[in-house]
């Protein structure tokens, strides 16, 4: 954990440059310039994962009132583009430009998560039953996923699972209750009751 906290904060510097100049999605990808799939994931990650790992505690509310939004519209950014569809058939890749909307407290956004997680579970199914193509990335992906079948078909399930835990809460909170505190929101007495019986955190 240590190490891979320490390599986050290599990129701290860039995550400050962004927030500094308050940049839009628009305005990012226009200096960013991705060209390949492999540039959208990257600036995705940055945006969305490695500032989890850059602000924590009560510096968690600025991931939670900037950059989400910001890694959420490079995102959706992406998908009109059909950038993830480059990388169906990458399968580590693919579910993290997903990410950003789970971490979105809109349902419309998390409906499309849901859409896109089991999409993904239905290309593995295919990839395991379906006829596949003779060569190229859907015929290398079929035969890494035929060889560990069972590991491919629970690692898409957890995706969606985990993506249904998170509609769930803000379906029923219209927001997540463990982002009150960092964000200066007063919880509710059905949020407060959730958290002190073990309602999900998510390690904030």
């Amino acid at each position: 954990m240590y190490v891979i906290l320490k390599r986050s904060l290599q990129f701290g510097p860039t995550l400050a440059a962004i927030r500094k100049a308050n940049m839009s999605a628009e305005t990012l990808l226009a200096a960013a310039k991705p060209t390949d799939a492999d540039d959208w994931l990257s600036l995705i990650i940055l945006l969305d994962q490695i500032s989890r790992n850059c602000y924590r505690d009560d510096e968690s509310a600025l991931v939670f009132t900037y950059f989400d939004p910001l890694a959420r519209d490079v995102s959706l950014s992406a998908m009109a583009r059909g950038i993830p569809d480059r990388m169906r058939w990458k399968l580590a890749c693919r579910p993290w430009f997903y990410m950003p909307l789970m971490h979105s407290e809109e349902l419309a956004d998390h409906e499309k998560a849901t859409e896109e997680y089991e999409r993904m579970q239905a290309d593995v199914r295919l990839l395991i039953e379906g006829v596949c193509a003779e060569s190229g990335p859907e015929a290398e992906a079929a035969r890494m996923v035929r060889a560990r079948a069972e590991e491919a078909t629970r690692l898409v399930d957890n995706y969606v699972d985990f993506e249904q835990k998170h509609f769930d809460i803000v379906k029923r909170f219209s927001r997540y209750p463990h982002r009150n505190g960092p964000l200066g929101r007063a919880s509710t007495e059905e949020e407060n009751d959730y958290l002190e019986n073990g309602g999900e955190t998510f390690r904030r």
